[in-house]
């Protein structure tokens, strides 16, 4: 299963940067500012494009990240001069503009500190709830077919959603979600 990282960005256009997933050499991130899913960019898609992008990255559009998630996805190629990446199928061909990172004022927000493994429970008793449709995104986001696994260190911390141990197509891909205090 393709992740559908399209259920993962944000629809909301006071949110330009979020209405796409970040791909850069090392890591594709999407986030809607309830929800964020990372994958190695290298687990996604093959070594040419890794060595296309530019540093910052570029935006890949939700159109563009449903074309991805279709079961005939064969590879993402993108093309610097046109500013654009191709999604190759196995019997089509789909063109999307994308966007570069830091261009024009349109920036990804920063994420690489909010996975924080350390627990911070103190003691303290708590009740903590998931909505369910946020965890379902990331789920899909993830591209999980053996289910999930989730890390829940402080219930004032995001919860850290991995894919199960059996699950190989996406060993390294992690999300957050944010949890609801039940009991305040």
């Amino acid at each position: 299963m393709n992740p559908k990282l399209h259920e993962c960005v944000s629809k909301d256009s006071l949110r330009e940067a979020m209405q796409y997933a970040l791909v850069n050499k090392k890591e594709v991130v999407a986030t809607n500012a309830n929800v964020l899913v990372v994958h190695d960019t290298e687990e996604l898609f093959d070594a040419s494009l890794v060595e296309a992008v530019p540093e910052d990255g570029i935006l890949v559009s939700v159109e563009a990240l449903k074309s991805i998630a279709k079961p005939t996805f064969v590879q993402l190629i993108y093309y610097k001069e046109e500013k654009e990446v191709r999604v190759l199928h196995t019997k089509s061909i789909e063109t999307f503009p994308v966007k570069l990172n830091n261009e024009g004022g349109l920036n990804f927000p920063k994420y690489a500190n909010l996975f924080d493994d350390k627990p911070k429970w103190n003691g303290e008793k708590v009740e903590v709830g998931i909505n369910a449709k946020l965890l379902q995104r990331v789920s899909n986001g993830l591209g999980a077919i053996a289910g999930v696994r989730l890390t829940i260190n402080s219930p004032s911390h995001a919860i850290v959603v991995h894919n199960k141990m059996e699950d190989s197509l996406y060993p390294t891909a992690k999300g957050l979600v944010m949890p609801m205090l039940l009991d305040y």
